[in-house]
């Protein structure tokens, strides 16, 4: 359990990390878009990063399980899963907004 706990605790601060400005759908414009064009695109492109992300720590946890498996250690330090969560929130945010640029939206000058 103990060893849960850290990875338990990184999993809800990404989870609650996921709701930054740029995942607002008054933070993007697109010239003639409706209100519901953007919320649909949003949540397709939200959908998209989420996807990659969550493709992403299985990946990492499979490493882990491996190393783990080897003998070495693979308990993560509170710094490291505060690290991990940060660097996924960041590369959420870059994927979503990569994907909002592909359709053609831009950040809203208060976005």
């Amino acid at each position: 359990m103990k060893k849960s706990l850290p990875l338990l605790l990184m999993v809800l601060l990404v989870a609650a990390c996921f709701n930054p400005a740029r995942d607002r759908t008054d933070a993007w414009s697109k010239p003639g878009a409706t209100e519901d064009e953007i919320y649909a695109d949003i949540s397709s492109c939200r959908q998209q990063a989420n996807a990659i992300i969550d493709r992403d720590a299985l990946i990492d946890s499979d490493i882990n399980n491996v190393t783990a498996s080897n003998n070495y250690s693979a308990t993560a330090t509170d710094f490291e899963a505060n690290l991990d969560a940060y660097d996924a929130q960041k590369r959420y945010r870059r994927l979503l907004a990569e994907c909002m640029y592909g359709r053609g939206y831009a950040l809203s000058s208060d976005g």
